[in-house]
């Protein structure tokens, strides 16, 4: 006797088999996204390598031309504190004033009881050794040259008062060092006993004509007179 069986259960819940076209079509598209996955991969380590390979040159280039940044960099400081050099200098020469404004300055500050007759500038040039060594000579010891700027002052004044208060006057100027008096003597002039002077001052080069408040008082009195 024959049996025919019959599957009377719907499709959808009929068992699927293991080799049907849905399963191997699920296991071909996995392997091709592994693949391609797998050659991603492999693509971001060759750029990596080749990025490192490039910084890597860019740092060798860099190591050649660090010198040369070093130097460009000391140029550069040099450079601004030439500026301010500059500037200090421009500054400086600004205020500094000439040898008609000081004369004039001098003149502003003599008392009515004295009056000039000569004013001179001398360059005195002294040696000065810079340090002499157990058992070394005179001679051999290393000197170097110190030049001053002397202003001398002569002229003549009615008491030794007034010599003095002339004296008091020029210290207060900036570029007049330790006025002092070289020579005094008492003469007649008219058939007047008068004082015969000679006042010394060194020059300071480097100071401005920047003059001190007293100074300025003193010019203002002898221009009002």
């Amino acid at each position: 006797m024959k049996t025919i069986e019959i599957n009377l259960l719907p499709p959808e819940y009929a068992s699927e088999k293991p080799y049907s076209l849905r399963n191997i079509s699920f296991v071909v598209l996995s392997f091709l996204i592994l693949i391609f996955l797998v050659m991603d991969v492999y693509k971001l380590i060759d750029r990596e390598k080749a990025f490192n390979l490039h910084n890597q040159s860019i740092e060798r280039v860099f190591e050649q031309y660090r010198p040369f940044k070093q130097k460009i960099e000391n140029l550069r400081k040099r450079a601004v504190l030439l500026n301010q050099r500059r500037s200090e200098l421009a500054a400086l020469v600004n205020q500094r004033i000439t040898w008609s404004d000081k004369l004039s300055q001098i003149y502003m500050l003599i008392p009515p009881e004295v009056w000039l007759s000569t004013i001179s500038i001398e360059r005195e040039i002294s040696k000065i050794p810079l340090g002499r060594q157990a058992g070394a000579k005179a001679k051999n010891t290393p000197q170097k040259e110190e030049v001053k700027i002397l202003l001398h002052i002569q002229g003549e004044a009615e008491d030794i008062g007034s010599i003095g208060e002339l004296i008091a006057r020029l210290e207060t100027l900036p570029y007049l060092e330790k006025p002092r008096f070289s020579s005094i003597n008492q003469k007649l002039l008219d058939n007047r006993s008068v004082m015969s002077f000679t006042i010394v001052a060194q020059v300071n080069p480097f100071q401005t004509g920047v003059t001190s408040p007293k100074a300025r008082v003193l010019s203002g009195l002898r221009s009002v007179e």
